[in-house]
């Protein structure tokens, strides 16, 4: 009992030390002075200083996991379930300050913190939300379209972004004032698929989608009606109610994109409607830095968890990409196309810190199958467009 509590002293003593002076301006001696022990007492329990340091979410996470699991009993529904998660990780990071800061501003720097014990079990709240949010598809709750995963990065994203706001930038007072609104750009973005329509023309796009399905995946000459029908879910003879044959069919996937593809290119060059400046802004926004991946690495590791960075001229030009982001979304309010009860502060933080979580899993996490990146960017995309369209 006696170890467990000096551990815990410890690691209580090093949350406020290197919260407040940060990682770089603290020492195992001051840490070891307010634990009220001698430094050599911290060696027992860690090997080092950054050991020491991606330790702290261990005891933090147990601490909430714990109360989660208590407060989660009697809830039903997995909407309920994730507000509530959601909820807590709030208010458990602005019940304690000097830990936010020590997670976001001093673990996230140290390469070795995503290989340690206490990125694990940061981890267990990406595995219980995204567990929560696969029983609510299963059951209809959400649209079971979605990746779950980038629901969970652009949802927990936005969280560690709204942190940032409060304890780094001071944008905000309270992290907790701005959930209702970033609980309802995940139920915009979540919401399950209509009834599907049955007009002609979406018969004859589902007949469309089907066709490209097989013919992607098999030769032409192979490929047959009964095929495509079952994979449309219809009879045989539906097909040849919109199509003369399966050449037809062919030429109609090639008539039906190009005619799309002519649409986009219009506004190309000067693009007006919020929705397509928004989705365009997404895929610039993804595709650039996908495309440079050191870069990334510097920004997500070393810039954007410097402190200083907040009091430099570049933070200002950082802030300029910000507004951009914020005035398409008050435009599109404006339009009529956006919903009028999504805060664009929020919603960007929902962009810049989901997108940031994807990077992260891309270029520093994953281990299994190199994800699609193409795919992913354009399922960010719909996911974004959902989240703040009405």
């Amino acid at each position: 009992m006696k170890g467990i509590n000096t551990r815990k002293k410890i690691i209580e003593s090093a949350t406020e030390i290197i919260g407040q002076k940060g990682y770089h301006n603290s020492n195992i001696s001051d840490i070891a002075e307010k634990a009220g022990i001698r430094p050599s007492v911290i060696y027992k329990y860690f090997k080092d200083k950054e050991d020491l340091l991606c330790s702290l979410p261990i005891e933090t996470s147990i601490q909430f996991i714990n109360r989660f699991e208590k407060d989660l009993k009697g809830i039903e529904g997995s909407e309920n379930l994730l507000r509530k998660l959601t909820w807590s990780l709030f208010e458990g990071y602005q019940e304690n300050p000097n830990y936010s800061i020590c997670l976001m501003m001093e673990c996230r720097p140290q390469k070795n913190f995503y290989k340690s014990d206490g990125y694990k079990y940061i981890k267990n709240f990406s595995r219980m939300f995204t567990s929560i949010f696969k029983e609510g598809q299963a059951r209809g709750e959400f649209n079971s379209d979605v990746n779950p995963a980038l629901v969970r990065d652009l949802v927990l994203g936005a969280l560690d972004y709204e942190v940032m706001s409060w304890v780094v930038s001071k944008e905000i007072e309270r992290p907790l004032d701005d959930f209702q609104v970033l609980f309802k750009l995940f139920k915009n973005m979540t919401r399950p698929k209509p009834k599907p329509d049955t007009s002609k023309d979406n018969k004859k796009n589902l007949l469309l989608d089907a066709a490209l399905n097989v013919f992607a995946k098999k030769n032409y000459e192979d490929a047959t009606i009964s095929e495509i029908a079952a994979m449309a879910g219809v009879a045989d003879g539906i097909v040849y109610e919109y199509f003369k044959n399966k050449e037809d069919l062919l030429l109609s996937i090639a008539d039906r994109q190009m005619k799309k593809d002519a649409e986009t290119l219009k506004g190309i060059f000067k693009i007006i409607e919020p929705r397509r400046k928004l989705r365009r802004f997404v895929r610039y926004y993804c595709g650039v830095y996908s495309r440079n991946q050191n870069y990334l690495k510097v920004f997500l590791l070393l810039v954007q968890t410097n402190r200083r960075f907040y009091e430099l001229s570049a933070y200002d030009s950082y802030k300029m990409q910000n507004k951009l982001i914020e005035e398409i979304i008050k435009d599109g309010q404006e339009s009529g196309v956006f919903d009028p009860d999504i805060t664009p502060r929020v919603f960007r933080n929902m962009l810049l810190g989901g997108t940031n979580h994807v990077f992260l899993r891309w270029f520093l996490v994953s281990k299994a199958g190199e994800p699609d990146k193409l795919l992913e960017i354009e399922e960010i995309t719909n996911l974004l467009d959902a989240a703040v369209s009405i």
